[in-house]
């Protein structure tokens, strides 16, 4: 079998087009970059496949495989083990079993653990290993006909990925797939149960939905239940023993955790509340029991209707449970969309897709001996694993340096957590001015919000972070604060205020930033909230936390392992902090160092340090290599002072040319220059070169007539000032050359 075949045959197994070419664009990169021709005698290309893994090999060492286990898609990379410190977030890659060639020791394969492919970083880690074996001594076996051409063909060409993209947008590629999956299905002793019940396979469920419709209670009733239901912090069952015999809504309580227990399996006290033998339920959700008896609550104040809710998959499962032969049990309008657009080849229409869906599968003939299943057991064909492939793409655009595979958060004890994001509850970004700290707090907050994975928000140009933030901030889950000197605990958590009533003084307990975020967050525990502390040592930090300094740690937000609750000074009320809110904050390291940070506060954030970055500056802005000189004058500030004390790249990056160049060094390089070195102009032009300055020799005749020790009449001293602006193109060209 050759290579072509090979290929082909392997991802026909895994119809996901994006990642076939993404694969294949990664080959490209390094033949190209190799010199690597059809022809080339320099290196020896070759490939090997196996059920579940794809191996591509330079002078027989793996540089690129692909493996797939429980139908997940992961890709290895050959880097050098040194280079793994370089990687921002060590936890995703993972040391390879696979072994390497003696003559390449101190070489390690990583691969990612998430379901990200991955990003340029590594890709340029990766690379250098190839250039590697590239350099090694060659084996003489290495012949013109060693080199496999179809791997160049199908990097160059993408001949795979558009063999692929053909074969699986065919409509008789899915005719093929689907009769053989219906037929495997049927094969399935649950499967065949639904198909040959008479009876609604969620009748229980359809009663219990019938009797909490007939539940019909004053408003206040209502307001009282949700009122009532909060001091129990998330605990349904525990809510309902409580209410039982002695709660005008007693019933309606047990009713909803009953209703939910048939629907998503992740619900309160299942075991105890689903009469079914095998705990049958419609989904997983995702959706904690806070929300759902917040919005089921609201269904029942607006006399059942299904307006008042407002989150669809709640909506659509008690239209599956109300008319389970016109409405789908696919509850994610998400996989809806893409079962619309992908499958049935249409564009979406939340009306109409139960319909296109039935219609759509007649063809297979499928059947069931009542209808009101025919519905489900078409949701269980559409996530076999051969169908599902079909239709489940990822909800985010596909960059060339991304693949992502999203899963939803499963959120645990009622409040929601991230689980793309990997970052900590409490980070503090810090480095020297111009870093990029602020912008990068702001992309984290996105992340988290939105529950997305890292490199997608990294993907996001400037004008898709502005608007995504904008939007967070309007709603309330992302604060941003500036802290400063005249900042104070009344500000950021609670204080008394002063009030003038009648021209009467009256004083009333106001709540800080801090405590309304808290309130908002407990309030919406299916969300998640971020506050951002812009500037944290420009404030007196010990004084603005107070107390809520040991309620940061993650064991002691509320209804963790150690959970712990304080009293508020000035309401006397108790007072905790939930999981999911996140803290996000800044410092110039030129301000203030973190050994300078208080202890207490130290331990219970993650430190990320954010140095400059030359490599997003120009090399040529009108004949000025701007990243040559920005990486030259760092290394003599660090030499001088520290890295605390470094440019930051931001200063550099909106020059466009020599006016802007000369603009940002009058307005904001040489002032820090001078603030960095207090003044002395001599360091400066150390740092930047003699241009910049202008050096005047002060004779001892110009001193009065006084002898002063430690200066003879023969003493003279240069004094220096900055020169005038505009400086000569020369001038920035002799800082690094």
């Amino acid at each position: 079998m050759n290579s072509k075949t090979q290929l082909i045959q392997y991802f026909k197994q895994f119809p996901n087009t994006q990642l076939v070419e993404h694969f294949l664009k990664l080959l490209r990169y390094s033949f190209e970059h190799l010199s690597l021709k059809e022809d080339a005698n320099n290196l020896l290309c070759s490939i090997h496949t196996n059920s579940n893994a794809l191996y591509i090999q330079l002078n027989n060492i793996p540089i690129l495989i692909h493996k797939v286990r429980d139908r997940k898609h992961y890709i290895e990379f050959l880097c050098f083990q040194k280079d793994r410190e370089q990687l921002s977030n060590l936890q995703n890659f993972q040391p390879s079993k696979q072994k390497i060639g003696k003559e390449l020791g101190g070489m390690a394969r990583f691969q990612l653990s998430s379901y990200s492919l991955t990003n340029q970083a590594l890709i340029q880690l990766w690379f250098s290993a190839v250039q590697a074996i590239d350099k090694a001594p060659k084996k003489k076996n290495n012949n013109r006909m060693a080199n496999n051409p179809w791997i160049y063909r199908a990097a160059m060409d993408l001949f795979v990925h558009n063999d692929l993209l053909k074969e699986i947008e065919s409509k008789d590629k899915y005719l093929s797939i689907i009769p053989k999956a219906i037929h495997q299905l049927l094969q399935q002793e649950t499967v065949q149960e639904v198909q040959k019940a008479t009876d609604f396979w969620f009748q229980k469920a359809q009663v219990i939905l019938e009797k909490f419709r007939a539940i019909d209670l004053p408003l206040e009733v209502y307001e009282d239940f949700w009122a009532d239901y909060q001091n129990f912090e998330g605990r349904y069952d525990a809510f309902v023993t409580q209410a039982k015999d002695q709660a005008l809504y007693a019933d309606l309580a047990l009713l909803l955790g009953q209703l939910v227990a048939y629907i998503d399996e992740k619900a309160t006290a299942k075991q105890s509340w689903n009469e079914y033998k095998d705990k049958r339920c419609l989904a997983t959700t995702g959706i904690r029991q806070n929300l759902w008896v917040q919005q089921l609550l609201q269904y029942k104040q607006a006399g059942n209707n299904l307006a008042a809710i407002t989150t669809p998959t709640i909506k659509n499962a008690l239209l599956f449970l109300l008319h389970p032969e016109t409405h789908s049990p696919i509850l994610s309008l998400s996989h809806q969309r893409q079962i619309a657009n992908h499958l049935l080849d249409s564009t979406y229409q939340a009306s109409s897709f139960s319909l296109q869906l039935v219609s759509y599968f007649n063809k297979f003939e499928l059947s069931a001996a009542s209808f009101n299943n025919y519905t489900y057991l078409i949701k269980l064909l559409l996530y076999a694993p051969s169908v599902q492939d079909l239709w489940k793409y990822t909800e985010e655009d596909i960059y060339y340096d991304e693949v992502l595979h999203q899963q939803v958060a499963e959120p645990t004890n009622g409040y929601k957590i991230a689980s793309n994001t990997r970052f900590p509850l409490n980070q503090i970004l810090y480095g020297p001015p111009g870093t990029g700290k602020t912008f990068e707090s702001i992309r984290r907050a996105i992340a988290i919000v939105e529950n997305k994975h890292w490199t997608v928000i990294q993907q996001m140009d400037a004008n898709t972070i502005q608007k995504r933030i904008e939007a967070h901030l309007n709603t309330g889950q992302v604060v941003f604060t500036t802290f400063h000197q005249a900042m104070s605990y009344e500000d950021f958590v609670e204080g008394i205020k002063p009030m003038v009533v009648n021209d009467q003084i009256h004083y009333s307990i106001q709540d800080g930033m801090l405590k309304k975020m808290v309130q908002h967050a407990l309030q919406e525990p299916d969300k998640l909230f971020v506050l951002i502390i812009d500037e944290l040592n420009r404030g007196n930090v010990a004084n603005i936390f107070g107390e809520l300094i040991t309620l940061l740690e993650e064991d002691k937000r509320l209804q963790a392992l150690n959970a712990l609750k304080v009293q508020l000074p000035y309401s006397k009320k108790l007072f905790a902090l939930p999981p999911n809110l996140y803290l996000i904050a800044t410092m110039n390291t030129t301000d203030r160092s973190i050994e300078q940070l208080d202890m207490a506060l130290r331990r219970r954030f993650s430190f990320i340090e954010m140095l400059p970055d030359s490599i997003l500056l120009s090399e040529d802005i009108e004949g000025v290599n701007i990243r040559l000189m920005h990486q030259v004058i760092n290394k003599r500030i660090a030499l001088l002072l520290d890295k605390h004390h470094l440019l930051g790249h931001s200063y550099f990056m909106p020059i466009g040319s020599l006016d802007d160049l000369q603009q940002v060094f009058k307005t904001q390089i040489i002032p820090l220059l001078l603030e960095y070195f207090y003044g002395d102009l001599g360091k400066i032009g150390l740092v930047l070169g003699k241009d910049f300055l202008i050096a005047q020799k002060v004779e001892y005749k110009h001193f009065a007539d006084f002898d002063y020790e430690g200066m003879d009449r023969s003493w003279d001293k240069p004094i220096y000032e900055i020169n005038e602006f505009p400086l000569p193109k020369e001038t920035y060209l002799n800082i690094y050359k």
